[in-house]
């Protein structure tokens, strides 16, 4: 009976551990943002010597841990203008969700065996790509890398959620540069409370315009989120902060497709209005109406 008791007592100590080394690194793992991915054709976005230049300008910072979505990891630049995102070199399956305890895992290690999952990259890549190209202006992009290259600045330092610094080489790893963005009903909200009104009824404008921006390039975004997918720039212009869920669909041209798509899109920013700001909800609806016409 002792024996069980320790047993028990010590499995309960490393359980504990674990879910404290989780919550003070909130899940980062650096072996995370590392690549085994091969360089493809399809993923090549030509970068001209001055481009590169600047991007290596940009890159001569350190970068903090901000957060995490389905695809990517994101470090804001000590310029708190610059986002640098990577690509997550994980994915979780059913198998690792009822399976989250590892001796590796606790000991902070990668796993023995990095795998690529092709699909899961394939889409954000093609996502990432199709906006860099053709509507780079409603995603605030800097620069994309999705294939391995030499021209970079040799290392990056990321400071991770636990203050630890890491260094890595973008040369060997896929990631994007993006303006940093203040998410868009926070932008509101702080707008409205100042009393500048009409700065807010801006936002909502640059906001339609960025929904029927994107669908005028047959680009259709199948993520249904809203709270943290649009922001909003330092000159008021709105984007999409969300970059790995377009995809090419032609339909959304068609009249009809158009408008079920944009109402989808709108919905959760009236009902966030129709609560929080009702004299601001009665312009958004005249708004709407004008694009439904």
């Amino acid at each position: 009976m002792k024996l069980w008791k320790k047993i028990l007592l010590t499995a309960l100590s490393l359980t504990g551990a674990y879910f404290f080394c989780e919550w003070q690194t909130q899940g980062f793992r650096f072996y995370h943002l590392l690549s085994d991915l091969p360089s493809a054709p399809e993923w090549e976005i030509p970068a001209s010597a001055a481009q590169i230049e600047s991007v290596n300008a940009l890159l001569d910072q350190p970068f903090t841990y901000v957060g995490k979505g389905g695809f990517c990891i994101a470090f804001l630049g000590k310029d708190g203008k610059t986002i640098l995102k990577f690509y997550r070199h994980e994915h979780l399956r059913l198998t690792s969700a009822l399976k989250p305890f590892s001796w590796r895992a606790l000991l902070l290690k990668p796993p023995s065996h990095l795998s690529a999952f092709s699909d899961f990259h394939a889409f954000a890549f093609k996502s990432c790509s199709l906006l860099y190209q053709r509507i780079q202006e409603r995603t605030g992009l800097l620069y994309v890398h999705l294939n391995k290259t030499h021209m970079l600045k040799n290392s990056v330092t990321l400071i991770d959620p636990s203050g630890v610094a890491h260094t890595i080489d973008l040369n060997q790893t896929e990631f994007v540069l993006q303006q940093k963005a203040e998410l868009l009903l926070a932008a509101l909200d702080r707008t409205m409370h100042r009393g500048e009104v009409e700065k807010a009824k801006r936002m909502i404008d640059s906001y339609f315009n960025c929904l029927v921006e994107l669908s005028g390039q047959s680009l259709r975004d199948l993520d249904r989120s809203f709270r943290y997918n649009f922001g909003v720039l330092e000159d008021g212009t709105v984007i999409t902060i969300d970059i790995s869920s377009f995809v090419h669909d032609p339909r959304i041209l068609q009249p009809s497709f158009y408008k079920r798509e944009l109402v989808l899109k709108a919905h959760p920013l009236s009902k966030w209005l129709k609560k929080h700001h009702p004299t601001l909800y009665t312009y958004y609806d005249e708004k709407i109406t004008q694009l439904m016409d």
